[in-house]
């Protein structure tokens, strides 16, 4: 087979004949993993032939298939699936006018046979696949009866009630939905331990939530596109307890997704009429106290301080994974300080990521700490080794507190890879100054005068030097622990020595 390739796929310039069939299989046989974007090959100016290949069961042991519902991957998405075996447990793709007959028929034969099914945008208007698209969720989808996981990243809710369809499938345990349609009544669904919904208006989403239960759920995620206020998070989160009532649930995120540029910050919690804190956040914390993952996006004002986290941590503390409380959002003064962060990183053992506005202020102990960090320093008391990421949102930063606040960061939590201010702050400009103190060539200051002139560009600066610094603490706790072997070794041979004398 002769191919001319190009930058965006191959194209085919002589046709396929039976003796290439043999080296065809060789290869194809072995692919058990299978996902193109865009139009692999294209077939050349003659139209090559490929029934010769197009009739064997070429990938034998391919077990994902997955496609972007392009208009121009018809004929590699046809090809594929004539030419699979009964091994596809996998599908993800989209349905579009031209790949329609093939996909369905192929859905339709090996669906007994799936597991995982992904059904993205679909681009199609004529009303023989319209129909065609609704005869497959009516009449074939409920027959999927091995199906474990469902996404519908599409409004397929013309064609089908999700909540319905559920019913029929006795082994699905994770769904994924986009719009989708209200419950006809109040259900229970046990099997359920995975549930994504989005959509764009939060009420909808409450209304949903009333007339569901998920007894065994562990990982639920909602989002919703409309501006959030802090009347609506207080009806998601009660909805929520409501709909989960008895659930092991282990992970909790809420996001809205809302972008207008023109909407810019978030309401200032010191001047709201009503702003969220643990009064809002305590019904989760004693519903659900095996929670290990809490993460919220809302851009909602909040009053939360040290005593929050606290309570927060003396119950979820232990298993906490990742705490985001709105990180984005907009911060009362009264918010968390270092003596809060310094409780997590002391009682979450298990934390990865971690988001919340702080004060920014750091303990007059921590600017005389050293560049080389004692292993009996107190600040390392509440050293933390599991933190790799940490979303400061709107934290303030003076200019003049870079480098401590790099080094008590890189003290708490050494092997921090990722700090993330708001994206909003990258706007945000001071007076341009030189740093104090700086001496450098003509020119030089004003460059780093820039690279500092704004919080959001002091947090990057922050991000920087933090594991050059955690890189040498480890250097340093390696030389002293060569050290200390050296020294045991040397006086043991004194000891050896005095013995023999």
């Amino acid at each position: 087979m002769t191919c001319i390739g190009v930058r965006f796929g191959w194209t085919l310039i002589r046709p396929i004949e039976p003796t290439d069939v043999l080296a065809i299989s060789f290869y194809s046989s072995r692919i058990q993993e299978m996902s193109f974007r865009s139009r692999i090959v294209s077939l050349g100016p003659s139209l090559c032939e490929v029934s010769h290949v197009s009739k064997n069961v070429l990938f034998s042991r391919l077990r994902v298939l997955d496609w972007h519902p392009l208009w121009d991957a018809g004929w590699n998405l046809d090809f594929v699936l004539n030419s699979i075996g009964d091994n596809v447990t996998e599908i993800a793709g989209g349905i579009t006018y031209c790949s329609k007959p093939t996909f369905m028929g192929v859905l339709k034969e090996r669906l007994c046979h799936l597991s995982h099914l992904t059904l993205r945008d679909s681009y199609f208007e004529q009303d023989d696949t319209c129909a065609d698209i609704a005869r497959f969720f009516r009449e074939v989808l409920p027959n999927a009866k091995n199906l474990q996981e469902l996404q519908l990243m599409h409004t397929f809710q013309q064609y089908l009630n999700i909540w319905n369809l559920i019913l029929w499938l006795p082994l699905l345990s994770k769904i994924t939905v986009l719009e989708p349609a209200l419950p006809s009544s109040l259900s229970t669904y046990h099997k359920l331990t995975d549930v994504a919904i989005s959509l764009d208006d939060f009420r909808f989403l409450c209304r949903i939530l009333a007339d569901v239960r998920f007894p065994n759920l562990q990982n639920l995620r909602l989002t919703f596109l409309q501006p959030c206020n802090v009347g609506a998070v207080r009806s998601i989160i009660s909805s929520v307890v409501v709909a989960c009532d008895t659930s092991p649930l282990t992970c909790l995120s809420i996001y809205c997704e809302y972008d207008d540029e023109q909407d810019g910050a978030p309401e200032n919690p010191d001047f709201a009429e009503e702003a969220l804190g643990i009064d809002d956040l305590r019904p989760l914390v004693h519903q659900f106290s095996k929670l290990e993952e809490l993460n919220l996006e809302l851009d909602c004002p909040w009053v939360l301080e040290d005593s929050a986290i606290e309570e927060i941590v003396r119950i979820w503390g232990p298993g906490l994974r990742s705490l985001c409380l709105d990180p984005g959002g907009g911060w009362s003064t009264r918010c968390i300080t270092v003596r809060g962060l310094e409780h997590l990183a002391l009682h979450c053992p298990r934390l990865i990521t971690l988001g919340m506005p702080f004060d920014g202020v750091l303990p007059d102990h921590v600017r005389s700490i050293p560049a080389q960090t004692q292993a009996d320093d107190t600040s390392t008391s509440h050293r933390n080794d599991t933190l790799r990421r940490l979303y400061v949102g709107c934290t303030p930063l003076d200019r003049f507190t870079v480098n401590n606040m790099a080094l008590y960061l890189s003290s708490l939590f050494p092997n921090l890879e990722t700090i993330a201010p708001a994206d909003r702050l990258e706007d945000q400009r001071d007076p341009l100054e030189p740093p104090m103190g700086y001496v450098g060539h003509a020119g030089q200051g004003d460059r780093t005068a820039k690279t500092l002139n704004g919080p959001f560009q002091r947090w990057e600066m922050v991000e920087a030097i933090v594991p050059i610094l955690g890189v040498a603490r480890k250097q340093e706790r390696s030389a002293n622990y060569y050290l200390d072997q050296a020294d045991q070794v040397a006086c043991l041979t004194n000891q050896s020595r005095k013995a023999l004398h």
